[in-house]
């Protein structure tokens, strides 16, 4: 099945020549503050660190990353944290919780920092009841805390970036928008990456300076098989030769509740894949 893959991959790429991806948005999502020298040695540049609101020990997560030249992505709360009883958005509450994450650290203006992933699948009805407008508005909020505080929203796929910006008026909806890539999304729909290829480019029309960043899903459970060293390299491949977004992530780094492996797991087999992905 991995296989067949690639084998439609290939003709896709043609003879695109494979430049590495360009940006800071290269590395790994959930990384304890124990692996962050482990990612860099991969060649990974971002790591994702979470652990509640604040995250427990973000200013020596932040003093780590930077002194191994690694920029930083944060994890928001959970959705209840800034929901209204109703569902929508309280602004008051996310401006509480900024506050609380980064008001009062000046290393929130001195670089390294790319941004807050705030929302997970805001299209997804078991998850949020948001038009565009929400989204637009915490938009608003981000940017009056502070103005050079990214917004990252992960939209599961980009149609729901594309639904959620003509909801809103064409009002920006993210600061970086991240979309899912995973073997069952691949096989199910031949044109999915030539699909979210051509979605990015869309939207970063519309919008100066959005940045759009696959997530590469690498993991094994609940019936669902981990995807070979194979099949991550040729969904890199078709990635970067599609020429359309800013980096590539790659989930989840350690192991979460709904897996039974998780990236350093199985590292050993990979490692060459991630070297790769990350090489200049």
């Amino acid at each position: 099945m991995q296989k067949g893959f690639l084998g439609v991959l290939l003709p896709f790429l043609g003879a695109v020549a494979l430049a590495a991806s360009q940006g800071t948005w290269l590395g790994f999502l959930g990384v304890p503050l124990e692996d962050f020298p482990l990612v860099r040695g991969l060649g990974a540049r971002t790591v994702e660190y979470r652990g509640g609101w604040p995250p427990q020990g973000l200013d020596e997560a932040y003093r780590r990353a930077r002194g191994l030249g690694l920029d930083l992505l944060l994890r928001g709360p959970g959705r209840s944290a800034f929901l209204a009883p109703g569902g929508e958005m309280d602004p008051q509450a996310v401006g509480r919780l900024l506050e609380a994450g980064l008001g009062g650290r000046p290393w929130a203006d001195e670089g390294g920092l790319l941004g807050l992933y705030w929302v997970d699948e805001p299209c997804h009805e078991g998850k949020f009841s948001w038009m565009g407008r929400d989204l637009a508005r915490l938009h608003q909020v981000f940017h009056a805390f502070r103005p050079s505080l990214r917004l990252v929203v992960n939209f599961g796929r980009l149609e729901c970036l594309e639904r959620m910006r003509r909801e809103s008026g064409g009002a920006p909806v993210a600061d970086v928008a991240l979309f899912t890539v995973t073997a069952k999304k691949v096989r199910q729909e031949p044109g999915y990456l030539e699909g979210q290829a051509a979605l990015a480019r869309r939207a970063r029309a519309g919008q100066a300076g959005l940045e759009v960043v696959p997530m590469v899903a690498v993991w094994g459970g609940d019936g669902v098989p981990l995807p070979d060293p194979g099949w991550v390299w040729g969904a890199v491949e078709a990635l970067r030769g599609t020429g359309a977004f800013d980096g590539l992530l790659f989930y989840p780094w350690t192991r979460p509740p709904w897996a039974e492996q998780g990236i350093k797991d199985v590292l050993p087999a990979y490692e060459e894949v991630f070297r790769r992905a990350f090489s200049p």
